[in-house]
């Protein structure tokens, strides 16, 4: 361990400095609030120069992120690598589980104080799976259901779409959600409640 004394004196600086992380996020279907990716880089950003340290993420092998972290001066580094399976095997699942292994990796590595932060909630297994949870709940103040929405109105609304990569997956498919502009609403980008029995 005497080999990492430089770089293990940089993340006590780091800690220090860093603070706590501000919870900037709504995950609509749990109701609970969260710290989004672009908020805990900008957060880590000024203590991370400051106590001469750079992070790197990068996604490996078969669904796994390997976070890397230097001491600038000396090269010293300290790594892991994070699993984390799909729920649906298809671009916008791939890209919400990195966000989601992204933010958990730069928590846990850190050491960051992200108050609970609990947005995965009972969608992550212990093998690391995303699973839909059993019966998500409707977002409040919402005048209308995707299931109430004609089919065209959602069309239009997904041409408007607006996505940041920050919402869960969809409960019910695994699929990104996306954020219509105009209204504010999260929605499954797959469109799940189209192919729903009648």
């Amino acid at each position: 361990m005497s080999e990492q004394k430089n770089i293990i004196s940089a993340l006590a600086k780091f800690q220090d400095e860093v603070g706590n992380i501000k919870k900037d996020s709504t995950n609509p279907f749990f109701k609970n609030s969260y710290a989004s990716l672009s908020n805990i880089l900008e957060s880590i950003k000024l203590p991370l120069m400051n106590a001469g340290l750079v992070i790197t993420q990068i996604p490996v092998n078969e669904n796994e992120l390997r976070t890397v972290i230097f001491h600038i001066e000396t090269g010293e580094k300290i790594e892991g690598t994070f699993k984390m399976t799909p729920s649906k095997n298809d671009p916008q699942g791939q890209g919400s589980v990195i966000t989601y292994q992204r933010r958990y990796a730069l928590g846990a590595m850190l050491g960051l104080n992200i108050e609970d932060d609990d947005d995965a909630n009972a969608g992550v297994k212990s093998s690391g799976t995303v699973q839909a949870p059993k019966q998500p709940v409707e977002p409040q103040n919402t005048p209308q259901t995707p299931s109430s929405v004609p089919a065209q109105q959602m069309e239009q609304g997904m041409a408007e779409q607006q996505n940041t990569g920050e919402y869960p997956p969809c409960p019910k498919c695994g699929a990104e959600q996306v954020k219509n502009p105009k209204t504010g609403k999260v929605f499954c980008s797959n469109k799940c409640w189209l192919n729903q029995p009648t």
